[in-house]
């Protein structure tokens, strides 16, 4: 099971991978209303898009991190890495076609520089057909095996 560390990381970066038009990309903009799982109450998603950011402020402490969360979609290369406290992390922001692929690996690292735990975050957000919005999150660490979950969300009228 993912610990709760992940949603306490947040660093957003753009890596142009199979890069489309901005024009071309999806709009995730609008507030989201979880349908699968369902929650009670709703859970909500509102998203701010523009062609260079994408804003993202989860409702509920399923589905994609909580928080406020903002990502570069300036369409040029860059990449956010750092160590601290033993640990080595980095994050990305990827468009694969028209889903948007978030990305976020930690190691901690001993003394000696030795690996001793690895994990490794993984959202993919589409647009679907009945323009649904569809959230497939992956997690993965070291001695265990990967969880992933889906959730869909409608947008609200």
């Amino acid at each position: 099971m993912m610990r709760p560390r992940w949603r306490a990381v947040s660093v957003g970066v753009l890596l142009a991978v199979g890069m489309i038009s901005a024009q071309d990309r999806p709009s995730f903009s609008g507030e989201w209303i979880r349908v699968t799982p369902p929650q009670d109450p709703p859970a909500v998603l509102t998203v701010e898009q523009t062609g260079e950011f994408i804003e993202i402020r989860p409702l509920s402490l399923l589905g994609p991190r909580p928080g406020r969360y903002r990502f570069g979609l300036q369409g040029s290369a860059s990449g956010t890495s750092g160590v601290g406290g033993g640990n080595l992390w980095s994050s990305s922001v990827v468009w694969n076609g028209n889903s948007l692929v978030v990305t976020e690996e930690r190691s901690s690292i001993t003394q000696g520089g030795n690996v001793m735990h690895q994990s490794r975050h993984e959202e993919v957000w589409s647009l679907g057909s009945k323009n649904l919005l569809t959230v497939v999150i992956t997690d993965e660490e070291t001695g265990a095996a990967p969880t992933t979950m889906r959730f869909v969300y409608r947008r609200k009228l």
